[in-house]
């Protein structure tokens, strides 16, 4: 039978992404001091680059679903806030009306 497959935490695959992509050493060495096949040290770096390519890439004037513009949501706090004055009022006038004999 064959052995066992293991399943790697994402933040060991990134390490050994890391270290494969820095270069200072070997696929040999790293395979020996991580426990891990050389294709397999490979395969995380050449999928950590095209993350590292894929990040770098994206337009960063594109807003990301569920932002909101800045002058957006400022007009809308202003719209709030001259909604509460003008309830604030008209509660005051109300109650100095009923307070009134």
């Amino acid at each position: 039978m064959g052995d066992i497959r293991k399943n790697h935490p994402p933040a060991f695959k990134a390490k050994v992404a890391a270290e494969a992509i820095s270069g200072h050493s070997t696929l040999a060495h790293m395979a020996s001091t991580f426990g891990i096949h050389p294709s397999q040290i490979s395969m995380w770096k050449t999928e950590g680059m095209d993350a590292l390519v894929g990040h770098f890439s994206r337009p960063r004037h594109i807003k990301k679903p569920g932002e909101s513009d800045y002058d957006t949501l400022l007009a809308l706090l202003g719209e709030k806030m001259v909604e509460a004055d003008y309830l604030k009022k008209k509660l005051g006038i109300l109650t100095t009306r009923s307070r009134k004999p």
